[in-house]
């Protein structure tokens, strides 16, 4: 907005347009950010949420019947403005403590798999060195990789691989 609104006043000299295109400029963003990323990775998350622990649709709660997705969904939405409105450092601060727990239990999680799972290693083994050397693996990676290069370049030019336009990034840092 800042730069609209002293851009274009100083090139165009024309200020009340310029303030007038920086306003319609934050509502559009506003009504972006709602309708796009954010909100797409909030209703994943509250979907895996509830199909892995299997939670009930509806809580009742002093006689009012609550969307338990609509519930997860605000409690998500809390957590991350708790972050988001601290500005960059409190993302970081966040992310730096975040990610190694992240990174140690997914590691404890393999290892506790292995381990319940010991007695299937050896037929695992098995079954990849059988199989490795087939028409079928070969058809298999042929088509993986061809759907792997075509999901990668529709991510690459679609809006969620970096929110390319949406112009709100800058935001953060005010």
């Amino acid at each position: 907005m800042y730069y609209m609104r002293k851009g274009i006043s100083e090139i165009y000299h024309a200020p009340v347009f310029a303030k007038i295109l920086a306003i319609v400029f934050a509502c559009a963003t506003i009504l972006c950010s709602l309708g796009t990323g954010s909100m797409a990775q909030s209703n994943s998350m509250t979907q895996v949420f509830h199909t892995s622990y299997n939670l009930p649709e509806v809580v009742t709660f002093l006689g009012l019947t609550f969307s338990s997705k609509y519930i997860t969904g605000t409690i998500i939405t809390g957590l991350v403005l708790m972050v988001i409105v601290g500005g960059i450092r409190r993302i970081a601060d966040v992310t730096s403590k975040l990610v190694p727990i992240m990174a140690i239990f997914y590691f404890v999680s393999a290892i506790v798999v292995i381990i319940i799972m010991y007695k299937a290693i050896p037929d695992a083994f098995t079954l990849i060195i059988k199989s490795a050397f087939t028409g079928t693996a070969a058809t298999g990676g042929f088509v993986g990789s061809t759907f792997m290069l075509t999901l990668l370049w529709g991510v690459r030019r679609g809006l969620f691989s970096n929110e390319a336009g949406q112009g709100w990034w800058h935001h953060l840092n005010h």
